[in-house]
């Protein structure tokens, strides 16, 4: 009876180790084995094949003739070609759909190719170990390679089927890494290793972490059951790289020991006892790490006598004591072949990395290093950018947003660009050549069927009219309902003697925390104002300062604080806020201040001669208004790098940005200064400052608040919203300030505000079915792995102990969208500023002059496009369950499918980090572009849709980055979560984040940390 043969996947098997893994393998095989051959080169492959069959004919008739005195039967393999380019995800994939096809079972799959083909050697390096390491410069050519494109995946994920074996023979997942494999050069911020000084060893330390971590996720003990994770990032994957580095390769190995402990043996039998490691798992498959020491292998750029003199030289090297030159590829194959078919499996380590040696004299044996430096959460990130690339080539998908090249202006050479574009941009046809580079021309060649949208007030349903009035269930109440229950229950408190926190703790104070101390009479509104005002004069004379508040008047915070303390006197406050400080958005009027709108020129000796609405609200509720907040110049930019007036700066880290617009509102909260804030948000403007200063802030639905009084710069994307501290805080403004105005029709379609009753305790299941969904290529679009993950770490709390449901969505043209916003927003202000786009500061007049060069079509068409993305909401949110032409024309892919209904979407707040503050920025302002589209990816769809969202805080950073405008990142940098609605669904957005607020559980402390007031 015919044995069965076991099959043999070999990548890079055309030369040096992977074609002496072949020869080795039949060999020693005591089972016939079919070898496939994975090669990028046609040619060299079928060179190699024919090589390879010569050399099996030999062996055969040596096995022939000498068969009555041998022990080991000699099987000739079935040898096939297979082409693949482990460089590229697309390749790799079909190459697995051709092995499934062919081949029910896989026994071994040797990880032996580079991933990087090179363009030549790096002259550089060259030229410096010419001095610094000469001897390596010789010996290790292959380090020396010039890396040419980006690393993909070896694809296993596709294989994981038919690797599958049993517990006692296990498929194989073989790697070949390297002796020079070290963690300090690889950075996760350049896992590709692209700009890595040491490119090579990066590329193999990331072999020896995924031979490492794919054991980990078959024997479960990492997050692939994690529900979070299990269709996305970093759970259910499988995807992994063999590392950067050419087929050809000189060297596997370096002439060097790497200081790392090493355990030597001389018998194999020795070696396969060194473990106390199970390599049981779900999946019955292992992964191994091997190192087939120094071959000395050609390599192409190199001339023939170097190759000569190193050959040598290895010999040298080996004489003296380095076992590890194995010089040929057959003695380098070595550690491959024996961890193929090592019996029992039990006796391997997956911890391990098996590497061949030579004695002086050829004798072989084995060297055991362990992989101390081993690092899960590397290894984890690492593994799910892989999954992001398989997803991207083998998941069809609507993402299409991409990031811009665009170069970081500021100081004068900012100044000289905006003056020259002025001048002749538009007659050269620069700034046209400008805007179409970054994306302001997309609209023009599509063509739209649709209505163009101006105002995104949505009518509401009856089904929304009805949720917001009737309270079935008694989670339900009205903004006045809920300003009075919590009052009731801080005059409970009051009464049983439960006094206020202190900031001085460290904890953020609250409206109850300020109105328990009045009432209570152990503090009064007046002795907070005093301590207001020496915070403020403080926070400006720290270098760099604060620069949170612009504009101020000490002896109005006095009366207004004064008039609060007879109310409280006389037992009649006005409401919760009473007597609570409150910081207003430089775009928003107040009585008696200017609305400067971030300029030194807008409403110049014209004050306010009445307050916006919601600043009356407040006031009618008793909040003791302290004045302006600085903000970006007009509100076009999200850093609040403003030169005309001032920067505020990042309480928990004071060399980064605020962001904004609303950036000194974000910064007086996130320092303690003030409870509460009055922001705008027409591109993110409330949020971005929100999350980059550990806060919570809110963009309401369009039309949700009135926008009566405040500056209209963009008014079809921008309105109000509260910035707090604490989302109890938070559901007071949202209470007070939300609802109709007869004076602005916009406010007049919305239903009855509603609001959740306050969360009185942590409980688990508080979110029980609410279908959250995600669009994991959008979430996982961050410039540093840590964003998604915080967000994630969340995600995960609010699954496993809330009761949510995470549904995987796409939401497609979110390019579109996101430009048609730009070309909005920013087109409406141009036409409020007008001829005095001049007296702006150069970034604004940079921005302004590109988008003069617009056309009035581009304008309509972004209205067309703002239908259609409205339109695809609708399909998501469920509103058009009844209409199959709707969903047909308007599909948003739902738990795959093209139809159903989530209740909200998530994201990250904000897909990079806080930029760091630079004089150049600080005197002449700072034109991004990058910066501008990531910090803005998630906040535009709300904006231009006229749906909700709120930022939670979801963590803060753990660890250190380099940016890539290469700025130095700290640790403890916020990190917020977003969660966005359907149309006028305020109460379920305020209920999730209160929920991530109970996670959260407690603040980091602020660099900068002005909240600790007397109560």
């Amino acid at each position: 009876m015919a044995i069965e043969r076991k099959v043999a996947i070999i990548t890079g098997a055309n030369t040096g180790v992977g074609y002496a893994i072949v020869q080795r393998l039949a060999a020693e095989s005591t089972i016939p084995l079919t070898i496939i051959l994975a090669c990028r080169n046609k040619t060299r492959a079928q060179e190699a094949l024919l090589s390879l069959q010569e050399h099996f004919d030999t062996q055969q008739q040596k096995y022939h003739k000498n068969q009555a005195t041998t022990t080991i039967p000699f099987h000739y393999p079935q040898l096939k070609i297979e082409l693949v380019d482990v460089g590229s995800a697309s390749s790799v994939l079909a190459f697995n759909q051709r092995i499934l096809e062919q081949h029910s079972r896989v026994d071994y799959l040797f990880c032996n190719a580079g991933i990087l083909p090179s363009e030549g050697l790096m002259w550089g390096k060259i030229v410096t170990d010419m001095f610094k390491a000469p001897m390596s410069l010789v010996i290790r050519s292959d380090v020396l390679m010039q890396p040419k494109q980006h690393l993909t995946e070896d694809g296993i994920k596709g294989l994981e089927d038919v690797l599958s074996r049993t517990e006692e023979d296990p498929g194989r997942v073989i790697w070949t890494s390297s002796l020079t494999a070290e963690k300090a050069s690889f950075s996760i911020d350049d896992w590709q290793g692209l700009e890595a000084v040491q490119p090579y060893e990066s590329s193999k330390w990331v072999t020896d972490l995924l031979a490492i971590r794919l054991n980990e996720q078959w024997a479960g003990s990492c997050s692939e059951m994690d529900p979070v994770h299990s269709a996305g990032a970093t759970g259910d994957s499988s995807s992994t790289s063999s590392g950067s580095g050419s087929e050809s390769s000189a060297a596997q190995g370096g002439a060097s020991t790497p200081t790392r402990r090493i355990t030597r043996s001389t018998s194999k039998n020795a070696i396969a006892s060194n473990t106390a490691t199970s390599n049981k798992n779900k999946k019955h498959i292992i992964s191994l790490s091997t190192q087939p020491g120094v071959v000395a292998s050609g390599i192409g750029g190199l001339a023939s006598w170097i190759v000569l003199l190193r050959i040598a030289l290895h010999y040298v090297v080996r004489f003296f004591g380095e076992r590890n030159q194995t010089i040929s590829g057959f003695h380098g194959a070595q550690a491959n072949v024996y961890v193929a078919l090592k019996q029992p499996v039990g006796e391997l380590d997956y911890r391990n990395k098996y590497g061949s040696c030579v004695r002086n004299f050829g004798g072989e044996f084995l060297r055991v290093e362990k992989v101390v430096e081993y690092d899960a959460g590397q290894a984890e990130v690492v593994v799910g950018r892989l999954e992001a690339l398989r997803r991207e080539v083998c998941e069809p998908s609507t993402y299409n947003l991409v990031d811009p090249k665009s170069p970081i202006v500021s100081g004068r050479l900012l100044a000289f660009l905006t003056n020259f574009l002025e001048l002749f941009g538009e007659p050269t046809g620069i700034t046209s050549f400008l805007c179409a580079d970054a994306g302001l021309h997309v609209l023009r060649n599509k063509e739209y069927t649709e209505h163009p949208t101006t105002m995104p007030v949505w009518a509401p349903t009856q089904k929304m009219v009805q949720a917001a009035t009737n309270d079935h269930d008694g989670s339900t109440l009205s903004g006045k309902e809920y300003l009075e229950e919590l009052q009731k229950t801080a005059d409970a408190q009051v009464a049983n003697g439960v006094k206020s926190a202190v900031g001085g703790e460290h904890r953020f104070l609250t409206c109850r925390d300020f109105y328990k101390a009045y009432k209570s009479g152990q503090s009064t509104p007046v002795k907070v104002a005093e301590q207001l005002i020496e915070r403020i004069q403080a926070s400006a004379e720290v270098s760099p300062s604060l620069g949170a508040v612009w504009n101020w008047n000490k002896d109005k915070i006095l009366q207004q604080a004064q008039a609060s303390t007879f109310r409280y006197q006389a037992g009649r406050p006005l409401s919760i806020v009473d007597g609570v400080p409150v910081i207003v958005k430089d775009e928003i009027d107040i009585e008696g201040f200017e609305t400067g709108v971030g300029t030194t020129f807008i409403n110049k000796g014209n004050p306010a001669k009445e307050d916006a609405h919601l600043v009356a609200l407040l006031r009618s509720h008793g909040a003791l208004i302290i004045g302006k907040s600085t903000m970006h110049e007009i509100g076009l930019g999200i850093t609040n790098f403003n030169p005309s007036t001032t920067t505020p700066r990042n309480p928990y880290r004071p060399e980064h940005s605020t962001g904004g617009s609303s950036g000194g509102s974000g910064a007086a909260v996130g320092s303690g200064l003030c409870p509460i804030a009055i922001g705008c948000d027409g591109g993110g403007s409330v949020r971005v400052p929100s999350s980059y200063c550990g806060i919570y802030g809110l963009k309401p639905t369009q039309g949700r608040v009135s926008g009566r009084g405040e500056y209209p710069l963009a008014p079809t994307v921008a309105l109000s919203g509260p910035m707090c501290a604490s989302m109890e805080d938070l559901s007071i403004v949202y209470a007070i300030i939300a609802g109709r105005d007869v004076q602005d029709p916009n406010s007049l379609l919305q239903p009855q505000v509603a609001l959740p009753r306050p969360l009185k305790v942590r409980q688990q299941g508080q979110l029980q079915g609410l279908r959250i969904g995600i669009y994991r290529r959008w979430f996982e679009d961050v410039t540093h792995p840590e964003i998604s993950q915080v967000c994630y770490k969340m995600l995960d709390s609010l699954v496993k102990d809330q009761g949510a449901v995470l549904v995987d969505i796409e939401i497609p043209e979110l390019f579109e969208n996101s430009k048609a916003h730009n070309i909005t927003i920013a087109g409406e202000m141009l036409s409020k500023i007008g001829d005095n786009r001049k007296k702006l500061n150069h970034q604004s007049r940079l921005e302004m002059s590109m988008i003069a060069s617009l056309r009035i079509q581009d304008y309509v068409r972004a209205q067309q496009q703002r239908t259609r993305s409205i339109r695809f909401l609708e399909s998501l949110f469920g509103h058009k369950e009844n209409d199959p032409h709707h969903h047909a024309q308007y599909p948003c892919l739902i738990g795959g499918q093209e139809n159903g209904v989530v209740d909200v979407i998530v994201t990250p707040t904000i897909a990079n980090l806080p930029p760091k503050v630079h004089a150049g920025a600080v005197s002449h302002g700072e034109s991004n572009y990058l910066n501008n589209c990531k910090t803005m990816q998630f906040m535009t769809m709300a904006n231009f849709t006229g749906i909700p969202g709120i930022t939670a805080v979801a963590g803060y950073t753990q660890e250190g980055y380099t940016h890539y405008d290469g700025d130095q990142y700290e640790t403890g940098l916020p990190i917020g979560i977003q969660f966005m609605s359907q149309w006028w669904d305020e109460k379920r957005l305020i209920h999730i984040a209160s929920v991530c607020e109970q996670v959260l559980e407690s603040h980091q402390k602020p660099k900068i940390w002005l909240g600790d007031y007397t109560l």
